[in-house]
């Protein structure tokens, strides 16, 4: 399998608040070895990688090193990656033509299986949308046909036409937490409830499906689902399911679906940032974030406390994709214009509203790609020092072409393609890194002779 290994660092910029500090990084094609900005899928891996599902295949980032597979050199699966799911040390993806799994041995070395298809197992659809682990360790995997689960090599598909039926064959959305019982979101069918056991799958009481908001005997209006379609599926820590629609968020506590005591809706009118929900997650805290075709948003559920982040707060896109929470104060965040990383950081209640200055801005170099030379255009907003460096795809040193201490004001360098020796590089992709003492930031630049 195809792979390359890049070193490299990113920019990043601060945004105080009161009590808390937002830091912001951004990672995209033309700022780091990401193959596209169109992300999918997210997981964070016990070893420390965070693995990022795209139209373009799977990479892998521990923070330091980045590794790209292209998922289509294995002759029976697809780039464009769905879902992540690991098992031990082995790795699942979920693409749009089959099921594929691999084994881990470190970052850049993964062992690809021959992927799953309708004409060489039992899977019962090849698109697969979505994936999760149970408590039991068996495979749920969501496709746009129905579900199949995988048990100590045992395969059974569920479908509308099964004994144990599903409320609609698309699925959209299943929980990620490794619990015993499965709540999948399904397009038009609501929610079905499942789970396996030793004797084999079971409804849990009942399927549950339709669960609109509707009127009783007396037409007051009982609270349930925002809609039927439903795209996101969270069981948070504390039990209570919390379900992703296309008009806003609904929330539910205990088994008794008709209590009004028990269901909680969110939209815009009551904080919501945007009612197109689209992936759903909890941090240590409990608290819920909440990704939305425009922004994302943190909630509190206690006391409703709402927090917003969209592209003015420093998120790459506002197209929420998925989300992976780590730690408490670190959220990883895949869009369809590249990945964001937060870290939040308590700070000292400040009275100063205004926003940290940037230390510095580097804009796109120009001519890109270039032939004989390209212009790399900077400001620095403080007096300091600033390297800028040319690297090759493989992170070694080709050239420094400034490192100085510099005032305040706005600056041009030029790089004329040739290494520390004086001699004219090959012709390929190159990252320029313009680094301060505190923030670093990275160009993708494309050399052609």
């Amino acid at each position: 399998m195809h792979c390359a290994v890049i070193m490299l660092i990113i920019c990043s910029f601060i945004i105080p608040i009161y009590g808390q500090t937002y830091i912001w990084d951004s990672y995209t094609s033309e700022n780091s070895p990401l193959p596209t900005n169109d992300l999918t899928a997210l997981y964070w891996g016990n070893d420390g990688v965070l693995w990022i599902g795209s139209d373009s295949g799977l990479t892998g980032y521990n923070g330091s090193a980045w590794v790209l597979y292209n998922t289509s050199l294995s002759e029976q699966s697809a780039n464009r990656v769905s879902s992540i799911r690991i098992d031990a040390d082995i790795i699942w993806l979920g693409t749009n033509k089959s099921l594929l799994s691999g084994q881990i041995d470190i970052l850049n070395n993964i062992s690809w299986n021959v992927a799953y298809r309708t004409d060489n197992s039992e899977l019962i659809h090849n698109k697969i949308i979505t994936m999760n682990i149970d408590s039991l360790g068996a495979h749920w995997v969501c496709t746009d046909s129905g579900i199949t689960i995988i048990s100590d090599s045992i395969w059974l598909s569920l479908s509308t036409s099964s004994e144990i039926y599903l409320s609609s064959n698309k699925i959209l959305s299943i929980n990620q937490q490794p619990t015993k019982i499965q709540y999948i979101g399904t397009e038009s069918g609501g929610v079905s409830r499942l789970y396996k056991d030793v004797e084999g799958i079971s409804g849990a009481s009942n399927i549950l499906k339709q669960w609109t908001a509707f009127p009783d005997s007396t037409g007051r209006v009982q609270p349930g689902l925002l809609s039927d379609t439903v795209q996101a599926v969270l069981v948070a820590k504390n039990g209570d399911r919390w379900y992703g629609t296309k008009h806003g968020v609904s929330s539910h506590t205990g088994d008794f679906l008709k209590n009004p005591y028990s269901w909680r809706s969110y939209t815009t009118d009551t904080g919501l940032i945007n009612n197109n929900v689209q992936v759903l997650a909890e941090d240590p805290s409990g608290a819920i974030w909440i990704g939305t075709a425009g922004g994302l948003s943190r909630l509190v559920p206690d006391d409703t406390t709402w927090t917003h982040f969209t592209v003015e707060d420093g998120l790459v896109s506002n197209n929420v994709r998925d989300i992976s929470v780590p730690a408490d104060s670190e959220i990883w965040i895949a869009t369809d214009g590249g990945l964001s990383h937060l870290k939040v950081i308590p700070t000292a209640i400040n009275s100063d509203k205004r926003l940290h200055p940037k230390m510095f801005e580097i804009y796109p170099a120009y001519p890109n790609p270039f032939n004989m030379s390209t212009t790399i255009k900077f400001q620095t907003n403080i007096s300091q020092q600033i390297n800028i460096s040319i690297f090759d795809v493989n992170g070694r040193l080709v050239n420094t072409i400034l490192n100085s201490f510099l005032i305040p004001g706005r600056y041009k360098v030029y790089w004329n393609g040739k290494n520390t020796a004086g001699s004219d590089v090959a012709s390929g992709v190159y990252f320029v890194s313009v680094s301060s003492p505190n923030l670093k930031s990275l160009l993708k630049l494309v050399l052609i002779k």
